[in-house]
């Protein structure tokens, strides 16, 4: 992936999630993601395609690296990339990873 500008990420973002703001994160030493102010934090060398997946999927799956992340962070990775999500899956579970089962679709209410 190539290093995106803020407002690149920002848009990038706006396709993933609804309602989170991306903000400058020089002088961090890593990328954030803030569930609680709806604010991503990229410093520069993190604002890669790959990197604001891992972020926004922390808004998905609030169990910080658990498998409910995990699980959003394979959907949306595989969406982006165009890989198999049993593979991704698959390669997830070699290295130990938890891995939530896949979400189930709501129904709808006849009002």
């Amino acid at each position: 992936d190539t290093i995106m500008t803020l407002e690149e990420c920002q848009e990038y973002c706006n396709t993933l999630i609804r309602n989170v703001t991306v903000k400058d994160g020089r002088g961090r030493r890593t990328p954030c993601a803030n569930t609680l102010f709806y604010e991503i934090s990229l410093p520069r060398f993190a604002r890669k395609k790959w990197i604001v997946i891992h972020e926004v999927a922390h808004f998905i799956g609030r169990d910080k690296h658990g498998p409910t992340f995990v699980r959003a962070y394979i959907d949306m990775l595989a969406r982006e990339y165009g890989r198999s999500i049993e593979s991704l899956v698959s390669s997830a579970k070699e290295f130990g990873l938890e891995v939530a089962p896949p979400p189930t679709p709501r129904k709808a209410h006849n009002i």
